[in-house]
């Protein structure tokens, strides 16, 4: 049975890095400081199994698509489902991610009884192209998608096309008794954690805290977890 469990373990490792063969390559000069990721520049970072392992590796999170690309040398790779639900805790630059919703990594900003998490959402929306006359040219239906493969030429653009804009779609989210709960004002985090609805209420008040901030935020999750849900 051991024998069976790691050359199980050892296939889904070689399908994580090994798969990514069929991607291609990009100039190095084009993925910096792109607005469709969340980091200036690819990163390194420590990649955590659900069986206690660790991997290191060089990513960067493009939040249009909301997936993890790699970088090995000059090619970059994506991972798709079933290679993901394989990896527990994702570590970059002192940040820590975890797994959502298929491929997607939400970043973990208050730990406890009470997890609050970051949800990194770009929005593509078609704006048209510029004509002659400087005028935009919108087309019926025109739809986002995935810059990540390369076409017959054999290269790939990271880049957004520059007939779209990228709307900010970001979401909170409260962990609490093992559900997810989104919110993004006062009473929907109050009725998250109603069971501590006055002891909140109050902390909001006295501390003037503002649901568009993160620091406040995670201020006030902190406290949660420190003094009301220990």
């Amino acid at each position: 049975m051991n024998f069976i469990f790691k050359c199980v373990r050892r296939t889904i490792y070689i399908y994580i890095f090994c798969f990514f063969s069929l991607t291609v390559s990009a100039q190095q000069d084009s993925v910096t400081n792109l607005p469709n990721f969340l980091f200036p520049s690819f990163t390194n970072c420590i990649i955590k199994f659900k069986t206690g392992e660790l991997k290191k590796a060089i990513v960067n999170y493009n939040v249009v698509d909301e997936e993890l690309v790699f970088q090995q040398d000059n090619t970059y790779m994506t991972l798709e489902s079933p290679a993901v639900e394989v990896i527990d805790t994702l570590y970059v630059g002192g940040r820590v991610f975890v797994p959502f919703n298929g491929t997607a990594f939400y970043e973990l900003i208050s730990h406890g009884n009470v997890n609050f998490y970051m949800q990194y959402k770009k929005d593509a929306e078609f704006i048209g192209t510029s004509t002659a006359y400087g005028v935009k040219s919108r087309a019926a239906n025109a739809t986002y998608r995935k810059q990540i493969y390369g076409g017959a030429t054999g290269a790939v653009d990271l880049r957004i096309p520059s007939e779209f804009q990228l709307n900010t779609n970001n979401a909170y989210y409260l962990e609490k008794d093992g559900s997810m709960h989104k919110f993004s004002n006062k009473r929907q985090f109050l009725k998250i954690c109603s069971d501590k609805e006055k002891e909140i209420s109050q902390y909001i008040k006295e501390h003037d805290t503002k649901f568009n901030s993160l620091a406040n935020l995670k201020s006030l999750v902190d406290y949660c977890n420190e003094e009301l849900y220990k």
